[in-house]
């Protein structure tokens, strides 16, 4: 057995294919995690790229605005 496993895996014990991100909250250190969320395979060797996809606000307008800036998928508000 992979020593490993659980970094990198499905539930179903194959590989992921991508590291599907959520994120609360798009005030200064959200956006500083979505920065480095989008980057951070240049520093780190990661088993599947990260996707940014679902960021939640206070409320519809906050959480739509702040998925087109910061390159989420989806919105949700509280």
């Amino acid at each position: 057995m992979d020593a490993r496993l659980g970094a990198g895996h499905d539930n179903n014990g194959g590989w992921m294919d991508q590291i599907r991100i959520g994120l609360i909250g798009a005030g200064f250190m959200g956006r500083a995690h979505a920065i480095a969320y989008r980057e951070v395979g240049a520093v780190f060797d990661l088993p599947a790229p990260p996707v940014l996809e679902l960021i939640a606000e206070v409320d519809d307008r906050a959480a739509k605005a702040a998925a087109r800036k910061l390159g989420f998928r989806r919105s949700t508000d509280d």
